[in-house]
């Protein structure tokens, strides 16, 4: 194990990290957001660049003005070709929830300085809820996020691209053109994550809720490939009746087979288990995998996955009792290779006050393994934490106040369905305006890192 690190906040009680990236030298940056209150009321976005051995080389922090009340926060991170690197994120322009904006910074990897900055825009209308950003080898820039109503009757997804200027090229929405034209497969389409294929075809994956409601029967997820310039190639939905299937992020492999991984819980009850599955470049399921029962207590949930050079897939996944995190390895066909814990000697659980772990994000590197996301305790204290591993799963055992070790989950082949769905796909009236409302960076000096080593 190579190393494990926590950051605390000094006058703060919220720290984490959502989001993390490789350079080609092996270093590692990390997005995220610290704040004082539970989950960040007030926050700012933190950017910490790490070497490959773990020490801290900057670690900066940004404030957004145009966000009054509210979240500087829920961030994707990018590495362009040209080295630098791309963040995306919302947050509240008011206290209420229902008026967000969704900005686009490009910044220096070298001094983690402001390049340019963007916003998507509706007036009233709420951006927000997910969203990400992709960057193609020509340089060309895409972007996705939701939109919808000021008071969220009915949420799109939103897709934009930029060339390499950063010039806006098109934005299309994904849903309703208003509330008037709602019907039952097009009331919330949400949190949109994108990626992009060898040919520069965008891959979307959002949430879909076939009715308003907070807890719906039926969740699934729903998948479209367009081209670059914007039409449908096709579209599908991931489903099963009276289940709730959510996607959480998206990838390609080296010959365009599309993998999601998320989770998976039965509406009537249970718990969550992560699901991940695998469509090929024409649409058509070839393999997905259940990791867990729905009858073990555990709510497992995976937020992210990465694949290495030969295919293989890692994906995270997070726990609710005990609360821990963890990485499962799947080779290209889907069976498992090691599944692994990490967590405090003290874990936390609902009758057992202790520490507990969230992960966000993992990235694979040359046989290292690196995950981050946030700690937790009994008393709302929450730091952002960052792990490294090997790819081969090994390194198990105790490590001060740390353990990694191997869990024995069931792995099942899933019953769920990819069908052809018609969802409606029009022009956006947003607009992209170019801002400087973001301040910084600041050298984050209210943050104190801790490095441990673990082997």
């Amino acid at each position: 194990i190579a190393f494990n690190t926590e950051t605390d906040i000094t006058g703060g009680s919220y720290a984490a990290y959502d989001s993390l990236v490789y350079d080609n030298a092996g270093d590692i940056y990390v997005s995220g957001y610290t704040g004082v209150g539970v989950f960040g009321n007030n926050s700012r976005i933190t950017l910490t660049k790490y070497s490959s051995t773990g020490q801290v080389v900057w670690d900066k922090q940004y404030d957004d003005a145009s966000i009054q009340d509210g979240y500087d926060a829920l961030n994707r991170l990018v590495l362009a070709p040209d080295g630098d690197l791309y963040l995306a994120y919302f947050g509240l322009k008011d206290g209420t929830g229902n008026d967000r904006q969704f900005k686009i910074l490009k910044l220096s990897s070298t001094t983690g300085s402001i390049l340019w900055e963007k916003t998507i825009d509706k007036g009233s209308i709420n951006e927000g809820y997910g969203g990400s950003v992709a960057v193609a080898p020509s340089g060309n820039v895409y972007i996705s996020t939701s939109t919808g109503d000021g008071s969220a009757t009915y949420m799109n997804a939103l897709v934009a691209k930029f060339n390499s200027a950063h010039e806006l090229q098109w934005i299309k929405e994904i849903g309703a053109s208003s509330y008037t034209a709602l019907s039952p497969l097009y009331t919330y389409v949400v949190s949109p994550i994108i990626t992009l294929d060898s040919n520069e075809n965008v891959i979307v994956q959002a949430v879909h809720y076939p009715e308003f409601s907070t807890y719906p029967d039926d969740v699934s997820t729903y998948i479209a490939k367009l081209t670059s310039a914007g039409a449908f190639v096709w579209q599908k939905s991931f489903a099963r009746t009276n289940w709730r299937i959510r996607g959480w992020n998206i990838a390609t492999d080296s010959s365009d087979n599309i993998i999601v991984a998320g989770w998976q819980r039965e509406s009537s009850g249970g718990y969550n288990t992560p699901l991940v599955y695998k469509i090929n470049p024409s649409g058509t399921l070839l393999w997905q995998k259940v990791i867990g029962s729905q009858v073990d207590a555990d709510g497992e949930t995976s937020y992210d996955l990465v694949l290495d050079a030969n295919d293989n897939i890692y994906t995270n996944w997070s726990a609710s009792d005990p609360t821990e995190a963890g990485a499962i390895k799947l080779d290209s066909s889907g069976a498992v290779q090691w599944i692994r814990a990490f967590g405090s000697t003290d874990p936390q659980s609902y009758d057992n006050p202790g520490e507990g772990y969230t992960s966000n994000s993992i990235g694979v590197y040359n046989n290292i393994l690196t995950q981050c996301g946030y700690s937790y305790d009994n008393v709302d204290t929450y730091r952002a934490f960052i792990y490294q591993v090997s790819t081969d799963g090994s390194g198990t055992g105790t490590y001060g106040n740390y353990v990694y070790y191997p869990v024995d989950i069931v792995v099942t082949d899933g019953v769920n369905t990819l069908s052809t769905v018609a969802y409606t796909i029009f022009n956006s009236t947003a607009t992209v305006s170019t801002t400087t409302a973001v301040t910084g960076p600041v050298d984050a000096t209210n943050i104190a890192i801790t490095y441990v080593p673990m082997g």
